[in-house]
């Protein structure tokens, strides 16, 4: 039973975890009076402990194709275009802030350490300045990219990977062979090395316990990027193929990669990827396909879905509908035992929190607070692995199965190969297998 669906269906929305732990998501793409397709200035707001969606003030400009980022100071910084605004929760209001040097769409945010926030996509990149709203100019990358992944990396610098170089006349669309990584210390751009797949459009980039980077999406494919050495690996391969899905790490540190786009249409296929075996895990699908989604996590540890792009030939193209993830791996509360200096009446807890961060099509945060794309993960080492590292493709041994919350159970493919991509699932009966989380439908 659905409760709680956004006001407004919508794909290609940002959602953002605000730090009173309610969600703000802004603009994105819907019909308009004449059934055209149109930017929304539209917002919205998202409180777990209610289920229910309220409108909130809107954008000064309608937008898609944004990003929205979380600043120190609590307020949401939205960039598309050559515009960017403010949102501030305590007001509600939206106000505009300086103009970008350059024109950005399908471009990738980051919020680096120093409180600053790089914008990259197309050429160039641009840095935005709290403390005045200003922006300034930085290099551009050294490959022209859209719809690109992007992640915080541990030492301070930004990993960029991905997307497609296409010089808008559609005679040059192309995929770029590496990634770059970006030091603000110095304002420069250095090549990665090559991608082990280098189709990845609108592709996710989360930071992995391990301070290593996973990049899933432009096929069922997916590798891990280590920064020690500036080299990508392939790991387990998903049991479909997908794009424009959402990525989200969870508290355990497993990375959920929900819904997205295959050659059939919309999906609602999820999984989970362990970064301590490499493998895939099949667990309960969405309860509607979607891609161009938002996802983010919450407070409480569950994972919010809202809006996306459903099959076309549904009666609601643009969704409004929402849907929570339970984490079936939650980090362990520690409770200590009483003792001389803690009374008895007294229990001490101690919780992972996740740290407010904004999350876009392609965006996630980490146990450590480190800001990459989406994911959560907890699981058992892999024979022949040590628990912290990213186990190589070679070994991966990926098992795949759902179930649906109502329906008939599934298991899919055991795939050990790197090669070839495989999309066939096979349909059998689980006997005794253990319940699968289930996306609750609010």
């Amino acid at each position: 039973m659905r409760t709680g669906d956004l006001v407004q269906g919508r794909d290609d929305l940002t959602a953002t975890l605000l730090p009173d732990g309610t969600v703000l998501v802004a603009g994105g793409e819907a019909y308009d009076s004449t059934g055209s397709n149109a930017a929304l200035a539209s917002c919205e707001l998202y409180d777990h402990r209610t289920g229910l969606w309220t409108p909130t003030g809107s954008m000064t400009t309608a937008r898609d194709y944004h990003t929205a980022t979380l600043l120190a100071t609590g307020d949401v910084l939205v960039v598309s275009g050559t515009t960017a605004e403010l949102y501030h929760p305590a007001s509600h209001a939206w106000t505009a802030t300086g103009a970008l040097n350059a024109d950005h769409a399908r471009h990738t945010a980051t919020l680096l350490p120093d409180g600053t926030v790089l914008v990259a996509g197309n050429d160039t990149a641009d840095l935005y300045h709290p403390q005045t709203g200003a922006w300034t100019a930085t290099a551009p990358m050294l490959t022209r990219r859209s719809e690109h992944a992007a992640a915080l990396l541990p030492d301070g610098t930004v990993l960029v990977a991905g997307g497609f170089n296409l010089d808008f006349t559609g005679r040059n669309n192309r995929y770029p062979p590496s990634g770059e990584v970006y030091h603000p210390a110095t304002g420069l751009w250095t090549p990665t090395g090559p991608l082990v797949d280098d189709t990845r459009i609108d592709a996710t980039a989360t930071l992995l316990a391990t301070g290593r980077v996973l990049l899933v999406g432009g096929g069922d494919s997916a590798e891990v990027y280590d920064p020690a050495t500036g080299t990508w690996a392939p790991t387990g391969r998903m049991s479909i193929s997908r794009g424009y899905h959402t990525a989200t790490l969870l508290p355990g540190g497993l990375v959920l990669v929900a819904g997205g786009y295959s050659g059939a249409g919309a999906v609602p296929d999820a999984e989970l990827y362990n970064y301590q075996t490499g493998q895939w895990t099949e667990t309960t699908p969405l309860e509607d396909a979607r891609y161009v989604a938002a996802a983010v996590l919450l407070p409480n540890g569950a994972v919010l879905v809202a809006g996306g792009t459903g099959d076309r030939d549904l009666p609601i193209a643009y969704l409004p509908y929402a849907e929570l993830y339970d984490d079936p791996n939650p980090p362990p509360t520690a409770t200590p035992l009483p003792s001389a200096t803690t009374p008895a009446s007294v229990t001490a807890t101690s919780t992972t929190s996740p740290t407010p961060t904004s999350t876009s099509p392609t965006a996630t945060v980490t146990p450590n607070a480190h800001v990459a794309y989406v994911a959560h993960g907890n699981g058992h080492a892999h024979a022949g692995h040590t628990p912290g590292s990213d186990a190589p493709c070679a070994d991966n041994g990926n098992a795949h199965g759902n179930a649906h919350a109502q329906g008939p159970s599934h298991a899919g493919k055991v795939n050990t190969d790197c090669g070839a991509s495989t999309d066939a699932d096979d349909a059998m009966s689980l006997p005794g297998r253990k319940p699968l989380p289930l996306w609750l439908a609010f």
